[in-house]
């Protein structure tokens, strides 16, 4: 029983990729407040050749960091992420288009809190020191999702993406 249980912790945490990293950036009381997410899952779908075709992500609302608990603790309450309610923010792609040079155009539907609305991102598969990555770096509005009130808290909110390949 016991070995049992430890296999499922284990699957559980693998399950969860350290191949990506989720960063953020929004202005609160004008100064940028960056952050991350340090659990996600990101699938890329590619045809024969290589391109990519398809894109899946969730992310794992309580592994949110901003560099001072207490924020990300009122982060994961109601008012913003709820994240009893809504542990997860997820995107899933709708089409994806090659642009040329590496670069695509996806248009996703992302849920945040139980809103989904439909985004456009650029992104660009990179290969540096024998690693390859699929970045990219797009806006949201933090309103659109329901996520915190007014006041002095800025609505963009600049998300940046880099998936590790072959990690």
């Amino acid at each position: 029983m016991r070995l049992m249980l430890i296999i499922l912790v284990f699957l559980t945490h693998s399950m969860w990729s350290q191949n990506t990293q989720i960063s953020f950036v929004i202005k609160n009381f004008g100064i940028d407040v960056d952050g991350a997410f340090s659990k996600s899952k990101v699938s890329l779908g590619q045809d024969s050749l290589g391109n990519i075709t398809d894109i899946k992500g969730e992310v794992l609302v309580a592994t949110i960091e901003t560099g001072i608990t207490k924020r990300d603790k009122h982060l994961l309450e109601e008012d913003y992420f709820d994240a009893l309610k809504y542990p997860q923010i997820l995107l899933e792609s709708t089409s994806v288009k090659p642009l040329g040079n590496n670069a695509y155009q996806i248009n996703a539907d992302l849920s945040i809190k139980g809103t989904t609305r439909s985004i456009t991102i650029r992104g660009r598969r990179i290969t540096e020191g024998g690693r390859e990555t699929f970045q990219s770096e797009f806006e949201i509005n933090r309103r659109d999702f329901d996520v915190g009130g007014g006041g002095f808290l800025g609505k963009t909110v600049t998300v940046k993406v880099v998936h590790f390949l072959n990690p």
